[in-house]
């Protein structure tokens, strides 16, 4: 009985700390939105207002190729064919 109440405990821990990783993934992923291409044509208020300068816009496009180029760029060996992680 005591190694049933303790294992009770174990899973009900391990449930909030699942909670507590999802709550923290979820809230990462939807800030981020603030930075990305749609995200950034919107002000804090939910209004479309352009709010990065043309230079950051540059350097932001500049960068993104650079991830699309990396994670464009695998070889599935099992198939042998290149893959594309991202959804341009």
């Amino acid at each position: 009985m005591v190694v049933c109440n303790r294992l009770i405990f174990i899973w009900i821990e391990r449930c909030i700390l699942c909670w507590f990783i999802g709550i923290g993934m979820v809230s990462g992923h939807e800030i981020t939105h603030g930075f990305d291409d749609d995200g950034r044509q919107y002000d804090k208020n939910g209004n479309r207002v352009p709010w990065w300068t043309n230079s950051t816009i540059s350097q932001f496009n500049e960068r993104k190729q650079c991830i699309i180029d990396q994670y464009s760029n695998y070889t599935v060996a099992q198939i042998d064919e290149n893959v594309c992680l991202f959804f341009v």
